[in-house]
């Protein structure tokens, strides 16, 4: 498959290639049927968002510590909530698997990581070579 997705064009066309790219590159790597695909994207992308708002969160407390003032009262109250959004994380990655085998047989669940990292990768490697 052929990733282009740079050269003229808006950010948001980018991204819409980007994405679009992205799509095909899993449906195939994962042999997605099409009845799948129709319930297999919206746990996918339900899922990518709720990470997304769960490791920004995440983040947000980290980022948060000044280091310099923060009382060992406050440090415990940190490390407790940066656990709790682990937590949230974890139990979210649990709730997806049991979705998604509702769907994808386990086999394409397994590949389904390793795909996505081959495209991370393979559009890495495409940027690394426009630049």
């Amino acid at each position: 498959m052929s990733i282009s997705f740079f050269g003229q064009g808006n950010d948001e066309n980018s991204r819409e290639k980007i994405r679009s790219a992205k799509v095909c590159f899993i449906s195939n790597e994962i042999s997605l049927t099409p009845k799948q695909a129709e319930k297999f994207w919206p746990i996918y992308n339900g899922f990518r968002d709720s990470m997304y708002k769960l490791y920004g969160e995440k983040h947000s407390i980290e980022r948060g510590v000044d280091f310099k003032k923060v009382t060992e009262k406050q440090a415990e109250t940190l490390v407790k909530k940066i656990q709790d959004k682990e937590e949230q994380i974890n139990q979210a990655k649990i709730n997806y698997v049991k979705e998604l085998s509702k769907v994808l047989d386990y086999k394409q669940i397994l590949k389904l990581n390793y795909a996505e990292h081959k495209f991370k990768k393979t559009l890495l490697e495409r940027i690394k070579k426009e630049n």
